[in-house]
C-alpha cells in the first residue's frame, strides 16, 4: 500500500484483520469503543506493545505497527510518532483462538 489513504481503505474493508482499522475510523479498536472511555494522551516518552493474538503465526516482519502507530497519533494519543514521544515500539505474536490485536502504551 502506498499511503494512508490507501491503508485506510483496505482496512475499512478489513476491519476484522485490522484493530488500527477503527482508531483511525476515531471509533476505537477491538471490543471496548474508546467513545466509551476517557482517550488518555502521554506527553513524554513512551513504550509501545503491539501484540497480535492470532490463529496463526505470521512473518515477524510483516507486521502493521507503522499503521497502529499513525493512528495512534491521529486520533490524539500522542502528538508524535518521532523518537521524542516513542522510545520503543515491541510487537509479539501470541496463537489465540480468538484473534484480537492489544495495545499497551506505557510511560
Amino acid at each position: 500500500m502506498s499511503n494512508r489513504d490507501d491503508w485506510a481503505k483496505w482496512a475499512e474493508s478489513n476491519p476484522h484483520r485490522v484493530a488500527g482499522a477503527a482508531a483511525k475510523d476515531k471509533r476505537g479498536a477491538g471490543n471496548e469503543p474508546m467513545a466509551t472511555k476517557e482517550t488518555p494522551r502521554f506527553n513524554g516518552p513512551v513504550d509501545i506493545i503491539i501484540e497480535s493474538h492470532v490463529k496463526r503465526l505470521r512473518d515477524p516482519d510483516g507486521n502493521f505497527c507503522k499503521y497502529i502507530i499513525d493512528a495512534i497519533v491521529d486520533i490524539g494519543i500522542l502528538q508524535d510518532d518521532s523518537t521524542k514521544f516513542i522510545k520503543e515500539i515491541r510487537h509479539r505474536q501470541v496463537r489465540s483462538k480468538e484473534e484480537k490485536t492489544v495495545i499497551i502504551i506505557r510511560q
